[in-house]
């Protein structure tokens, strides 16, 4: 087939289909609205998926990320560029990343309440941070809480790609058994941080 005859092909079967995106559905179909608790819905969605979520305020938030980590065994820990500019500390480098961090913290764009999902926006580093630790620690203001994910996917990351994540890593590729840990951090824990 001439690459003519290809090419007017796929326009007729184009032409054909309906370019338009299906509308979203109503309000009234979707499990929460904006004047539900999110906090309390995203919490709640946080221990249905594996994930330790808490509601922390500002002032608490560093004291809290102390008496998680002390409760580690010598963490090696490797910052996010906004987490680390928010808790003065230096970012990861690609040396850390390498070198197997036990403990990644990172904020998230956007959470999704009614199932616990994390948004990120990607950068250089972003995809690694979110599974190269044993523990991921994410950052999560409060008013970055929507509803469920049409309303995620409605505030477009710019330029950027967004990538979501719901819970800790989990697999049963082999022979059934459910293994966590294998394709990213074993355990995910949720700070969301309100003002205060």
């Amino acid at each position: 087939m001439k690459r003519s005859a290809f090419i007017d092909r796929v326009r007729a079967a184009l032409a054909t289909t309906n370019p338009r995106p299906r509308p979203l559905p109503p309000r009234s179909l979707r499990r929460l609205d904006a004047s539900a608790d999110l906090s309390a819905a995203f919490v709640e969605a946080c221990s249905e998926v594996g994930v330790t979520g808490l509601l922390v305020t500002r002032g608490e938030l560093s004291a809290r990320l102390d008496r998680i980590l002390g409760g580690m065994d010598t963490p090696q820990v490797v910052y996010g560029p906004r987490a680390a500019a928010r808790l003065g500390q230096p970012a990861a480098t690609e040396a850390a990343l390498r070198a197997g961090p036990s403990v990644a913290i990172t904020e998230a764009e956007v959470a999704i309440a009614e199932t616990a999902t994390l948004g990120f926006d990607t950068d250089v580093r972003s995809p690694w941070l979110a599974i190269a630790a044993h523990t991921h620690i994410v950052l999560v203001d409060v008013d970055r809480l929507v509803p469920d994910l049409i309303d995620a996917l409605g505030d477009p990351p710019g330029q950027r790609a967004r990538f979501f994540v719901t819970g800790p890593s989990k697999t049963a590729d082999i022979e059934g058994v459910l293994v966590t840990g294998v394709h990213g951090p074993a355990e995910l824990i949720v700070l969301l941080v309100a003002p205060g």
